[in-house]
């Protein structure tokens, strides 16, 4: 079994999505790759949070939906392949989302199946999801912030920056996997680190298969 010192190192952040999953890497604290699964936009999708999904959705629209999700799939299996990490972190689901939740459950689903077989492979490797609230939250303090705040805060605090509000999810998801793990190897939380942040940290659950 890899010690506790080992988790630091190679953590990665899934922020899952039909059309953008991002991903982030990190790796002894730094942020080292960042990345998108994008899928073609359909029209059942809608515009933004509406989604124009009907209640008897067509055999071609589902067997699309399919081959978008075995695109997601096979290239969350890649990435997972391609940095080996000792943390993997996802943002779980959004019960308060607008979103077509099927599409939702979908999505998380398919990055939670490509981790869980991943893991089999490593006993020594866990996983934490991560609701949404708590991610806008350790990034702003507050669990209901839009997604442009978060943007803006990742660029001030951490001089990362981007244009993609899923890569900004992804990073402070990351950072949330990398963090703990400082945590929890020297006892203490990493240096400014905030009282909601800690909140965060509290409220973890990580499961292995």
């Amino acid at each position: 079994m890899a010690s506790v010192e080992s988790f630091q190192n190679k953590v990665i952040g899934f922020d899952p999505s039909l059309r953008n999953t991002a991903y982030v890497y990190f790796e002894k604290g730094e942020m080292k790759s960042s990345g998108i699964f994008k899928t073609k936009k359909r029209k059942e999708d809608g515009d933004g949070d509406k989604t124009n999904e009907k209640k008897n959705t067509s055999s071609v629209e589902l067997c699309q939906r399919m081959r978008d999700l075995n695109y997601v799939y096979k290239n969350a299996i890649r990435t997972l392949i391609m940095f080996n990490p000792d943390l993997i972190v996802m943002e779980g689901y959004s019960f308060g989302s607008r979103t077509n939740l099927t599409k939702q459950g979908e999505i998380t689903g398919i990055i939670g199946l490509a981790c869980i077989q991943f893991i089999e492979r490593r006993k020594d490797l866990k996983i934490v999801m991560i609701p949404p609230t708590s991610v806008k939250k350790y990034i702003t303090g507050k669990g209901n912030a839009k997604k442009e705040l978060i943007l803006k805060e990742v660029y001030r605090i951490f001089d990362f920056d981007t244009d993609d509000n899923n890569i900004a999810d992804a990073f402070v998801i990351a950072k949330i996997g990398s963090d703990y793990m400082y945590y929890i190897t020297n006892n203490k939380f990493p240096e400014g680190t905030k009282k909601y942040q800690e909140e965060v940290f509290k409220n973890l659950n990580f499961f292995k298969v």
